[in-house]
Parts: structure tokens; C-alpha cells; sequence
């Protein structure tokens, strides 16, 4: 799907129609309970072809959509509500959205069998939108797709690169101010986030907020695996198996508030997070983080997820 040279959308949706899916084994029902809200009704729909990148086709528009779980709308829904709640509280700042990994804009639901919103169209569909929204991704597939929907909007600049390369980063900070409020939203699908990207936006925008998928249990599987290296460039640490002994039982609760510390060290102590679940289980995937230097962020954030503004936070916090 990823290309070095000119991108034809309109060919690419062509190739992947043509294109039979697989059957699918029948499965039982279930009933998915939402992450942030009501429950969903689980529907059996015909298959559509997933691409090896996980998008599909939506006829509607003519462009691609990413095949998702239940957890991944709702958290574009909860990444929306934050969104909203920043842009009206703040409304006297000059208001930037930065999204990394953003996507098609468009998700598939594979439970439900519908077309939703990604968070890129959320963050835009607010009553006050930001000033300015700065949408990047690796896959041209995505960035098409989502010039095509959102492309001709005022403000609204969808830029293609690897979300870690300092090219990539120059661009997109000659785009914002640094007096800027800034909500940077990292939600990539594995380990590809490194903190020293996170860093250059800490060191550039002194009102930042951090939305942020933290893979902690991606990190456990990929030491466990060998692909250290990889991890490293995650958890800025040059070595995360030495932050417990070995056979240590709580791999996940130590690379969290190493995470953590990490946010605190550089300035980012206003934190709160919710774990993201596989769907009907207590197996976590990830955390959806908030971390800021302004208390108000994470009263703004159990806002968004649903907690009480006074709550603790759903995650315990470092010693």
C-alpha cells in the first residue's frame, strides 16, 4: 500500500474492490460493553476485504477507512470529547490539534458493520473548532483519504512522513506557534512513537497537552521477544528489561511509571489515564494518557472518558 512515488487514490480503491474477502468463520454473539459509554449491539455483517495495512473501501466517498475494533471508535469519540472540551474552555488561545498517525479519517467497525468518523473528523466536528489542525501519517492511502474529506477546510493541514523523522517535525512546527495551546494526539497502532519525537514537541510548546496511546503492553511482549531496541526508543530507556528483576509479574505496572516519570521529569505532572481493553475481557492493549502541565488538563480529560471530574485517576500514579 506505501509508495515512494505519485499516489493515485481512485486507482488504489479500484484494486482493492476488485478484490474478494475471505469467508469469515461464524462466530457466536456478544455483547460489547463500551469503554466510555452505552453498550453496542453486536450485528453479523458481510465481510469487506482488508487490505495488509487494514483499510477498507467505503463506496460513499470513494476512499479508505480503517478496519477497527469497538475500543478504537470509541476512543476517536473520547479523543472528540477532549477536544471539544479544550476548544470551548480555551477559547481565548490560539488552538492547535496536532495528530500523528491520523489516519484515513474514516473507521470500519467490524462488530457493528458500520462507517464512523475517525478522530481527525471528531476533533474537527466540535461546536468551536481549533485554530488550526495539523494531521500527519506514513501511508498515502491514509493521507488521500483524508484530503478527500477534510482537505478543503480552513486551517487544515494533512501532511505525509514518518511521525519520527525531524523532517516531518520541522514541518509541522513551522505550522504552529510556539505561544500556541497545543494538543498533541500520538495514537499509533504499535510501537512506532518514539519519545524523543514526544520530547522536541515538550521542549517546543510550553502549553502543551499530551493525548497519548501508551503501548505499555506492546512493550512487555516486544522485550520478551527480543526487540529491545525497538522498546528503547518507546520508553527512553536504553535497556527496559533492567527496570525489573527477571521474572518479575509486573512488567506492565513498571514500564508505566517509567513512562510515567519520563512525563514528569520533563515538567508533565498533571496525569491521567484509563486502560484500553480487549473488547469483552480485562486484557489490556494499551493506556489512553493525559499528561500536561496545566491542572485543568486532566479535569478536562475524566471529562472526556466518562470519570468524575474530582475522580482519581483510573491508573495509579508512581510512588
Amino acid at each position: 500500500m506505501r509508495t515512494t512515488g505519485p499516489y493515485d487514490l481512485d486507482k488504489d480503491v479500484q484494486r482493492v474492490l476488485g478484490h474478494v474477502p475471505k469467508p469469515r468463520k461464524k462466530a457466536a454473539k456478544s455483547e460489547q460493553l463500551s469503554l466510555f459509554g452505552p453498550g453496542y449491539e453486536i450485528v453479523e455483517q458481510p465481510r469487506l476485504y482488508e487490505t495488509t495495512d487494514g483499510l477498507v473501501v467505503d463506496v460513499e466517498d470513494s476512499a479508505f477507512a480503517r478496519a477497527v475494533s469497538l475500543h478504537s471508535s470509541e476512543k476517536a469519540e473520547c479523543a472528540r470529547r477532549y477536544a471539544q472540551i479544550v476548544g470551548t474552555a480555551m477559547k481565548s488561545w490560539y488552538t492547535v490539534w496536532i495528530e500523528l498517525f491520523a489516519g484515513p479519517g474514516k473507521l470500519y467497525v467490524r462488530e457493528t458493520g458500520k462507517f464512523v468518523p475517525g478522530s481527525p473528523v471528531e476533533a474537527l466536528n466540535i461546536p468551536r473548532q481549533f485554530n488550526r489542525y495539523v494531521f500527519s501519517d506514513l501511508n498515502p492511502a491514509c493521507t488521500e483519504s483524508l484530503r478527500r474529506r477534510v482537505g478543503n477546510t480552513h486551517g487544515v493541514h494533512v501532511l505525509r512522513g514518518d511521525a519520527n523523522s525531524p523532517e516531518l517535525l520541522v514541518e509541522i512546527a513551522n505550522l504552529v506557534p510556539r505561544d500556541s495551546l497545543v494538543v498533541l494526539y500520538g495514537d499509533p497502532e504499535g510501537l512506532h512513537l518514539h519519545w524523543n519525537t514526544i520530547k522536541f514537541f515538550i521542549d517546543r510548546y510550553p502549553h502543551l497537552d499530551l493525548l497519548l496511546n501508551v503501548p505499555i503492553s506492546g512493550v512487555v511482549r516486544a522485550v520478551a521477544a527480543g526487540y529491545e531496541e525497538k522498546a528503547a526508543a518507546v520508553m527512553n530507556h536504553p535497556q527496559p528489561s533492567a527496570l525489573f528483576d527477571a521474572g518479575a509479574r509486573d512488567k506492565g505496572v513498571r514500564y508505566r511509571e517509567w513512562y510515567w516519570r519520563n512525563c514528569e521529569a520533563a515538567g508533565f505532572d498533571q496525569i491521567a489515564a484509563v486502560p484500553v481493553c480487549l473488547k469483552g475481557t480485562t486484557r489490556e492493549l494499551y493506556d489512553l494518557m493525559l499528561a500536561s502541565r496545566n491542572p485543568l488538563a486532566s479535569k478536562f480529560f475524566r471529562i472526556a472518558a466518562g470519570l468524575p471530574a474530582d475522580a482519581p485517576i483510573a491508573l495509579s500514579k508512581p510512588a
